[in-house]
């Protein structure tokens, strides 16, 4: 539903139900439009996931863990702030061509005997490697393009960093990709279960990724950030 009054900037505070402008109501009331409670979207109850409130390793397992397992509780919670989500984005990619890289020099170093044919192979995989990390690269800024592109079509609040914090996260899904095609890669010789179980994956990891976008469209439509700023005013707080 598009919400009856327009808001003025990316930080007006929205029902993110419904998109409603409920900026200066009351906090413990409720959507005028939809009757969803205020207090379920302030910008306060996203925390960010656990890469967003600290970046380290751990949290950056559990940041993967938390969006394959529980995708809706993680849009839910995500900030939407490119910034805090670029690093995640890395992490994703260097997964992505760590994991393409050791599986085509697996193979192809199988059919190499001599020093200069492996180092050969050795920095000829690494360039197919980086080639396949540009073009998911290049896929996953599409789809935040995609989706900006949408949210103007249907009047949604989608903005950069709402995209960007979405295909962010979502980019997991991708690391499987390299993961199947490495298996593919594997039994391509000899077509057969391996071979059609990397497939799999891939395709797996791949729709995972757009799920998630298409997902997060519908759950961050009109998603809550808190203003910025010395002169920023606290939406929260009711007007007099």
């Amino acid at each position: 539903m598009a919400p009856k009054t327009l808001w003025t900037d990316e930080y007006t505070l929205l029902c993110e139900r419904c998109g409603y402008v409920v900026e200066g109501l009351a906090t413990d009331g409720a959507c005028p439009e939809c009757g969803k409670p205020i207090s379920e979207s302030l910008p306060e109850r996203r925390v960010g996931t656990p890469w967003q409130q600290k970046p380290s390793f751990r949290n950056l397992l559990k940041t993967w863990w938390m969006t394959l397992r529980h995708p809706k509780r993680t849009l839910d919670v995500m900030r939407m702030h490119r910034e805090s989500s670029s690093g995640l984005l890395g992490a994703s990619l260097l997964l992505f061509l760590a994991l393409a890289w050791v599986s085509l020099l697996a193979v192809w170093a199988h059919f190499v005997s001599e020093v200069v044919s492996f180092i050969a192979v050795f920095f000829g995989t690494l360039v197919f490697a980086v080639f396949g990390v540009g073009i998911a690269a290049v896929l996953i800024a599409t789809e935040r393009a995609g989706l900006r592109f949408l949210g103007r079509k249907h009047g949604l609040r989608i903005t950069p960093d709402a995209s960007s914090s979405i295909c962010s996260h979502g980019s997991i899904g991708w690391a499987f990709v390299a993961a199947g095609l490495g298996f593919a890669n594997t039994g391509a010789a000899q077509p057969g279960l391996l071979w059609v179980a990397g497939l799999a994956v891939a395709l797996i990891g791949f729709l995972f990724f757009e799920w998630f976008a298409w997902l997060g469209l519908r759950r961050c439509k009109y998603a809550n950030r808190a203003r910025t700023g010395s002169g920023a005013s606290n939406p929260s707080t009711p007007h007099p």
